[in-house]
């Protein structure tokens, strides 16, 4: 194809393409070649197509490949807008990863050379032909704190962990910040390396039909030179077409492109495998940091138990005391005999001094035993943090090495870069060409600063500088404490705690045994006590002291037995006199002279029943408080619950004891007895029966009231010593009273004198005189005084003597009279009726009452 091409033409597309294809090879190598090839081998196909073309197909063809060129090249505007975007973004992503916080360590290196920045901002002023920059002050640092000169090796030992686990989780969210970052930045470089990539394509693109068009355009001239004609075509689009310069120019932005995309994608894998790199080192600074994290949770919980060691019994929290106690309890009781458990219910002040002495033993007992299981435990933790520290930490600290290293020479590398390209070192300077060709990486060229950029070069080399001083100083730390495990001095202190600690719970448990009794298997497994110590243990006191208490236990329980017997006897006897006395005061106190002896001896009874019962309970009581005492039962909450049983019965049976007391206080003031007439409010009635609570009534209607004691507010005994018959008797206003007086005595004189009735009188009638004056007579009093109960009965009979002699003496007894007057009429008037008398006149007979009739 090429050669049946016009001799021009085919010359300039084979002199191009062999140079670009000679090129493509020098530079990227087979890859490029092959691309360039199937190229040149696309080129030469199109142009012996056009060549074979009419003259109108090859203008069709030119219009077509100019379109497609102007489409593509719109395109490729968009791609390159969209590379620009996303390269603004690589570059705010790439600051955001410079900016992110700085690790610890380097700033430990700054605070440990502040003065390097000065040195190296007044060398970069002096290669610049600048005066110096005035001497800057630097910041004192502050030193970390330290634990106080008197503190233990396991309180230094902690501070100096936590300093360390406190640096590495400070490491660990530097080194995850940065992952974040760094992460953000490498999805940048994915989409700009992806927009890249079509911008290429689409550049080629262009390329490609700006060539077709090109070579159309110039075989199209080339025939309109010869003399041919070419309807509808632009000449200007012609010479647009034809120009070799946008070729080239647009080769160059394929080629730009490609670089590009190159750049990116090394800067993509570089910060691949820094970002591997840094996920190593962050696991192996969380594996250290976990094992700093396990030693310090080991070495809290180890103070933590040292404290509770050493610290006394009585300053113990009341929960553990109360364990303590509990424990030393059960022991003690677990270790008593029947016999021993038996005499304890009989035991006297010595004893129980002596049990409270024993009590304390075991108490101590219990105590070293407690301290023993702590100190057991404190050494299974120090024998952990040993093994932590020989063990887990190694592995930490191996695979924290080897990428260290790497960052290390990495850090070398980029100082060594900067100083070169600064002039702070020569590119012949044999320790910077050995850190770059470490790396592999080429020796840069240096250019002069800028006096504006001096400053932020100043800062720079100085941030480089102290990153190699961090890592170095890591590098030599893991190196120093790899070589150094086994014997690092936390193991040896450890170590220390640990034989101290066996020495301490060794002490406990021949403490534990002096006060217990060697036991044999439990002593010899003790490999730290040697043979005299356990020889010099001799008898247990706690053996010793409970021997004694056997002895004593046996001599109170007789002492018990004999007061317990003792106490009932006394408590009858005691009884038996208190009741007999009581009956006899209240017998006397109660005497009267117009009682009955029967009544009388009752309500003694009563009364002495009541005192007998209140006295029995009374010396029950304290007879039982004083028995249960001797068995060393605790009465105090057995008086505390009768106590409080008493207060709630109080309150809830008020009423009840209220009706006790009333009817107490009833039978002792003789306020009525059985068979006498009484009324209590409303009620009245002959008492059938009368108890602590209640008083029966009987009325006359045959009903019976149960009235309590606690409710009867007024008595009113009718019956009680003697009885009074008072008769107010009205007469006629015509009558004497002196006449009707004179008989009523005489009417008195006959019921007195009357053997049926002389003994119902206790005195003589009385006839005190007129009472009053009524409406219609006039009312005299008359009174008998009788013996209790036959008022009633002396009261009828004196009023039907009285209505006999009234009636026989003609004395008129006024009572109420109605006169009723009939009118008839005129037509139906009876026969005339004999005249009627008129009534007397008032002033004759006064009682009558002529107005209503009576």
């Amino acid at each position: 194809a090429a050669a049946a091409a016009p001799p021009r033409l085919a010359g300039l597309r084979h002199d191009e393409e062999t140079a670009q294809a000679r090129a493509r090879v020098l530079e990227g190598g087979l890859p490029e070649l092959e691309s360039a090839w199937k190229a040149s081998l696309e080129s030469a196909a199109w142009t012996a197509e056009m060549l074979r073309l009419g003259t109108p197909e090859l203008a069709a063809a030119f219009t077509s490949a100019w379109k497609e060129f102007q489409e593509a090249d719109a395109l490729a505007t968009a791609e390159k807008e969209k590379v620009a975007g996303l390269e603004a973004a690589t570059r705010t992503a790439d600051r955001e990863l410079q900016a992110a916080p700085e690790d610890p360590l380097n700033r430990r290196a700054q605070q440990a050379d502040p003065g390097y920045r000065t040195a190296v901002l007044t060398e970069l002023h002096r290669n610049a032909g600048l005066p110096p920059p005035p001497e800057a002050t630097e910041a004192r640092v502050r030193p970390p704190a330290t634990p106080p000169p008197d503190a233990s090796p396991l309180t230094i030992l902690q501070a100096a962990i936590e300093t360390r686990e406190s640096m590495l989780a400070s490491r660990i969210r530097v080194l995850d910040e940065q992952s974040r970052r760094r992460g953000d930045l490498m999805s940048a470089l994915r989409a700009l390396e992806s927009a890249l990539q079509s911008q290429e394509a689409a550049l080629a693109l262009v390329s490609d039909r700006a060539e077709r068009a090109a070579l159309a355009a110039a075989e199209l001239r080339t025939r309109m030179a010869a003399g041919e004609s070419v309807p509808d075509l632009s000449p200007e689009a012609l010479k647009e077409a034809a120009g070799t310069d946008r070729l080239g120019l647009m080769d160059a932005g394929v080629e730009q492109s490609r670089g590009r995309r190159r750049d990116v994608a090394a800067r993509l894998e570089t910060a691949a495998k820094r970002a591997r790199d840094a996920e190593v080192k962050r696991k192996g600074l969380a594996d250290l940091r976990g094992v700093a994290t396990r030693k310090l949770v080991a070495l809290r919980q180890l103070s933590t138990l040292e404290k509770s060691i050493q610290t006394a019994q009585s300053d113990l929290p009341e929960n553990v005391r109360s364990r303590l106690e509990s424990r030393a309890s059960l022991r003690m009781e677990g270790e008593e005999t029947r016999e021993e458990s038996f005499l304890s219910f009989f035991s006297t002040a010595q004893v129980i001094q002596l049990e409270s002495y024993l009590t304390t033993l075991y108490l101590e007992l219990e105590e070293l035993r407690r301290r023993g299981t702590l100190l057991g435990r404190a050494l299974g933790l120090t024998q952990t943090l040993v093994e932590l520290t020989d063990r887990d930490e190694r592995a930490a600290l191996d695979s924290i090495l080897v990428p260290t290293r790497e960052e290390l020479a990495r850090l070398r590398a980029d100082e060594a870069e900067i100083l070169i390209r600064t002039g702070l070192r020569a590119p012949s300077d044999p320790e910077a060409l050995a850190a770059l060709r470490a790396l592999n990486r080429p020796v840069p060229t240096a250019t002069p600063p800028q006096p504006d950029d001096i400053a932020a070069l100043a800062d720079r080399i100085f941030d480089a500088r102290m990153r190699v001083v961090a890592t170095e100083g890591w590098l030599a730390e893991v190196g120093l404490r790899l070589s150094r495990l086994g014997v690092d001095a936390d193991v040896a202190d450890l170590q220390e705690i640990l034989g101290g600690l066996s020495v301490r719970a060794s002490s406990a448990q021949l403490d534990a045994a002096r006060l217990a009794g060697p036991e044999a298997a439990r002593i010899e497994g003790l490999p730290d006590l040697a043979d005299a110590a356990v020889s010099a243990l001799g008898p247990p006191e706690i053996g010793a002291l409970r021997e004694i208490r056997r002895g004593m236990l046996s001599r109170s329980a007789l002492i018990s037995v004999l007061t317990i017997v003792a106490i009932p006897a006394v408590a009858w006897i005691l009884l038996r006199i208190v009741g007999f006395i009581a009956y006899r005061i209240l017998k006397r106190a109660i005497k009267d002279r117009d009682d009955i002896e029967k009544e009388r001896r009752q309500r003694a009874e009563t009364l002495v029943k009541v005192f007998q019962a209140a006295l029995r309970g009374i010396v029950v009581i304290v007879a039982g408080i004083y028995v249960l005492k001797q068995l060393r039962v605790d009465v105090t909450p057995l008086m505390a619950s009768a106590g409080i049983a008493g207060l709630a019965v109080a309150f809830g049976a008020q009423p009840l004891v209220r009706d006790f007391f009333a009817g107490f206080f009833m039978l002792l003031e003789n306020q009525y007895r059985i068979g006498d007439v009484i009324r209590i409010g409303d009620t009245g009635g002959v008492v059938e029966q009368i108890t602590m609570r209640v008083t029966i009534l009987r009325d006359l209607n045959g009903v019976v009231h149960y009235i309590p004691n606690g409710n009867v507010t007024m008595v009113s005994n009718m019956t009680q010593g003697w009885s009074r018959v008072v008769l107010e008797l009205g007469v006629a206003y015509k009558e004497d009273p002196d006449r009707v007086m004179e008989v009523l005595r005489e009417v008195g004189r006959e019921l007195e004198l009357d053997p049926t009735w002389s003994g119902c009188l206790v005195a003589s009638p009385e006839v005190p005189g007129i009472e009053q004056f009524a409406d219609s007579s006039v009312v005299i009093r008359m009174m008998f005084k009788t013996r209790p109960g036959d008022q009633w009965s002396v009261a009828r009979e004196a009023r039907r003597r009285i209505k006999k002699v009234f009636d026989a003496k003609g004395i008129e007894i006024p009572f109420p009279q109605r006169v009723v007057y009939h009118v008839y009429p005129e037509t139906a008037r009876p026969a005339a009726a004999p005249p009627k008398a008129d009534p007397p006149a008032p002033a004759d007979e006064p009682w009558r009452d002529a107005g209503t009739g009576g």
